[in-house]
């Protein structure tokens, strides 16, 4: 049995208003009151359980500002089980809930229009889009089948669901609705050391899913091979094929969107775990028909040069071209394929490098000092700049390529673009962020079980509109990058408690 309670009281911000000059304070958080409760329990002999959960939220608005912007109460729910036989060998999982909120019209239509539900979306009227409603709530369930041991074949299926109208993102975390999914794997594996290999294992997946209006979603197909040498190197090659499915995300509330035919791979090699000294080497690549790419290389080298040392490197280079990003989008009447409205696509040219670093120094079992950066560096170039041509299609017209279409570029990297009579402009998207991020701390022991942690945190970052790719000389450059110094003190203590 876990139960927890919880209340945050209303929170205030000071806002200064540019026009007359005046300084007020401004509702931020009303007084909102948390409760989640769990039950378990395990029965028979090979540990199945059986679980139930509720979490609920109760907010009090004093300003209706706020009340339309969040809901008024939450609540979700379910129970869940796993059931295993025959030593463990054999197990049935899975889970039924519910999720409700309710608020003010203006604060459910927000949940409505969000990217987890995008009922706005104008060639879905299963979606039930209301903007006087004051409630939703909808239902998820799953349910799964493993064999998790045997000698040479493993297994695993699935099915989950989210009902279109499904929230829980008030106290929990829902990326999408209105799914079916389901994905199936299959092992077949080998754990006695042979002549030249230690063991090995094939996998293959394949997962896909569909909305509740029948569109297929999502399509992919996975096989991934795992070989531990002799003298306990491991090797792992992994081979994606993504077909050509729906996207009811990419128009960010638009109309349906088809997606490329994708194909991919993974070669990683790792030395052995337990040496002083460690390697890890990767290469991933992928392609697809539209004409977008990824390349990246990246790696680590783990080091123990002493007992009381550990230090790592990882290093990560990465180039990628989307084909089709999404850019913006804006009323035209004459975009009739797209229900009168005009989405904006481009290409876009990444350049991505980083190289996180940790340092750990032990001077006593109850004295440590733990140190960790990253310092990142990223840039992207847009071009081909187009609009979505129907929906439910992939195709664009490229503005200045295509017939009745114009481009031009200022100075500052701004566009000017004509397309069926219509002139209207874009700011540079071009980018180049540097951040610097750092952890440092120590952590004394100076009583067993009560102990003291003094933190430095560092957390740098610098944009600019730049259409430069970023070198490895960037990743230097970092550093100087303005940001926040965070400084921390915690402490525990544990009473002495004589029985």
């Amino acid at each position: 049995v876990g139960a927890l309670l919880a209340v945050t009281d209303a929170e205030t911000a000071r806002s200064f208003e540019t026009d007359n000059g005046v300084t007020t304070r401004v509702a931020v958080e009303p007084r909102t009151e948390y409760g989640v409760l769990r039950l378990q329990q395990e029965i028979g002999r090979q540990a199945s359980t059986v679980g139930f959960m509720v979490t609920g939220l109760q907010r009090q608005f004093q300003d209706p500002a706020l009340a339309a912007l969040m809901s008024r109460e939450a609540f979700s729910g379910g129970v869940d089980w796993r059931i295993r036989w025959k030593q463990g060998m054999y197990a049935v999982s899975g889970w039924t809930g519910f999720g409700y909120v309710a608020g003010d019209s203006a604060a459910i239509a927000r949940i409505q229009r969000s990217s987890a539900h995008y009922f706005q979306r104008p060639d879905a009227p299963y979606l039930d889009y209301n903007t006087a409603r004051r409630h939703m709530g909808g239902m998820t369930a799953q349910l799964r089948a493993d064999k998790d041991a045997g000698r040479r074949i493993l297994w695993g299926a699935q099915i989950n669901t989210e009902s279109p109208e499904y929230e829980v993102n008030d106290v929990g975390r829902l990326q999408s609705a209105d799914d079916i999914e389901y994905n199936a794997d299959i092992q077949i594996r080998e754990t006695i050391p042979g002549k030249y290999l230690q063991n090995w294992r094939l996998g293959f997946v394949t997962r896909g899913g569909f909305n509740y209006d029948g569109d297929r979603m999502n399509e992919e197909w996975n096989q991934n091979t795992t070989l531990t040498l002799k003298n306990f190197w491991n090797i792992n090659i992994n081979w994606r094929l993504d077909l050509p499915t729906m996207d009811d995300v990419q128009t960010r509330g638009g109309p349906m969107m088809k997606t490329g035919h994708g194909w991919g791979g993974e070669f990683r090699v790792n030395s052995p775990f337990g040496g002083r000294t460690s390697y890890r080497t990767n290469f991933n690549w992928g392609r697809d028909n539209l004409g977008g790419w990824r390349n990246s290389v990246g790696g680590s080298v783990t080091m123990r040069p002493a007992p009381r040392w550990s230090t790592s490197l990882e290093p990560n280079f990465q180039r990628s071209r989307d084909a089709r990003q999404y850019i913006t989008s804006s009323d035209d009447a004459t975009a009739t394929a797209t229900y009168g409205r005009r989405y904006l696509f481009g290409f876009v040219d990444r350049t991505t490098i980083s190289m996180r670093t940790r340092l750990n120094y032990t001077f006593s079992p109850r004295l440590t000092l733990e140190g960790y950066m990253e310092p990142f560096a990223a840039s992207g170039r847009y071009h081909g700049i187009g609009e979505l041509q129907a929906a439910r299609g992939n195709a664009l017209t490229t503005y200045g390529k295509d017939a009745g279409t114009t481009a031009t570029r200022d100075g500052s990297g701004n566009y000017t673009f004509t397309a069926r009579g219509n002139t209207f402009t874009l700011s540079n998207r071009d980018f180049q962020v540097l951040s610097f991020r750092s952890n440092t701390v120590l952590r004394w022991e100076w009583n067993p079980g009560s102990t003291l942690f003094l933190v430095w945190q560092q957390n740098r970052r610098a944009s600019e509109v730049l259409g430069e790719g970023v070198t490895l000389g960037d990743l230097l450059h970092t550093t100087r990058a303005a940001g926040d110094n965070f400084f921390a003190i915690k402490a525990t203590y544990w009473f002495p408690v004589k029985r």
